[in-house]
């Protein structure tokens, strides 16, 4: 899939379109790294160039089943892998962290690197394959563990490097959604549709339904499971009886729509039953959100009592490479449940919604060709 959601082509467009920026690589006076090898660079004060295995995925230049740089994908792009960083396991020493030195009294080693999602299923105790979690942000990311199989049957979906640890790979299934929370940031700040998030909700409370509008926030064209950037939002089935509880509810419905899409493509396509979501993020603490998820994607959600699973993925990790933990099963006890969503919506109320969102999306698609 060539997309912009990947690094590949960020790198193919610098090389295009900044001055010199190619004629340096080529020469060495230039690195390439996704955020994370910059950070690692940083700390060590420029004596470590490395990611790990999961970040390195995400780039659109990495072979997940050989766990190298990939020739092929290099020679299509055109990029040198000079430039790009090592590659260790996910519980590796990636350097010592020297910098700023008036930060450390002594250096410290550097144990454990995920990427951002990867880092939120772990930070989630999603370990053994078929558990799922869901991350709701600025953006939306719905993840599965499959174990050790690349699983790659739910089209729309990406297989991709969970981590590697101990010299083992483990994969997931992940769907991304582009606008999730920035949608309801949008409508406080930009159309000014209410003064804040919260107003937001307590309008789309006040109603019982959203009276048939449907709310695409393809604002920067649709990601997982539909992949089209040429898609662009749109507000659907307005009539003079619907107000702003209408539309703000539309909005928030939304969110729960595009996380049944994805949910639903990966059960139809990997054959699996998910019934149930941990879900973490600060959208997961709207309560009239995650019971609209629940409704519409007809499974529990989880909430943990600490929302921030991405660092805590990432700490979770160092721990168990140095020992602080012996192994997962002494880290999977650590999550602690706040609150279990339940469906609750007739499943005809239910399919009458979902078919309406499906026709919206589809007059989504392809409006700025």
């Amino acid at each position: 899939l060539l997309d912009a959601y990947y690094s590949a082509t960020k790198i193919v467009w610098l090389f295009e379109n900044v001055a010199y920026v190619r004629e340096r690589a080529l020469k060495g006076e230039l690195l390439f790294g996704t955020v994370d090898s910059w950070i690692i660079w940083k700390l060590t004060n420029g004596a470590s160039h490395k990611t790990d295995s999961s970040n390195a995925s995400r780039t659109l230049l990495f072979n997940i089943i050989t766990n190298q740089w990939d020739d092929a994908l290099l020679k299509e792009f055109d990029i040198p892998e000079k430039i790009l960083p090592a590659v260790g396991d996910s519980d590796s020493l990636f350097g010592e962290a020297v910098a700023p030195a008036e930060f450390f009294v002594k250096p410290i080693p550097i144990m454990s690197c995920l990427g951002d999602q990867q880092s939120a299923l772990f930070g989630q105790t999603c370990f053994e394959e078929k558990e799922a979690k869901c991350t709701f942000g600025t953006c939306l990311n719905l993840g599965i563990n499959t174990g050790k199989i690349i699983r790659s049957e739910a089209r729309g979906l990406t297989p991709t490097i969970a981590w590697r640890t101990g010299g083992e790979m483990t994969y997931k299934v992940e769907g991304g959604v582009y606008v999730a929370g920035s949608l309801l940031n949008w409508l406080v700040k930009k159309a000014r549709l209410a003064s804040s998030v919260s107003e937001l909700t307590d309008l789309a409370q006040s109603v019982d339904s959203a009276e048939g509008i449907a709310f695409v926030p393809a604002f920067v064209g649709l990601a997982a499971p539909h992949w089209d950037m040429t898609a662009r939002g749109i507000l659907a089935g307005l009539s003079f009886n619907h107000d702003v509880a209408h539309i703000s509810r539309a909005a928030l419905e939304s969110v729960a729509f595009q996380t049944y899409d994805v949910l639903r493509t990966a059960r139809e396509g990997l054959g699996i039953s998910v019934q149930k979501l941990n879900v973490d993020g600060g959208m997961a603490k709207n309560d009239f959100l995650m019971q609209l998820v629940s409704d519409i994607c007809s499974c529990s959600l989880d909430r943990a009592e600490y929302l921030e699973s991405t660092s805590m993925g990432a700490a979770y990790l160092a721990g168990v490479s140095t020992g602080f933990w012996k192994d997962y099963s002494e880290v999977k006890r650590l999550r602690k449940t706040e609150r279990v969503f339940e469906p609750q919506l007739s499943e005809s109320r239910r399919e009458n919604m979902i078919s309406v969102w499906n026709r919206a999306v589809e007059r989504s698609k392809g409006w700025s060709q």
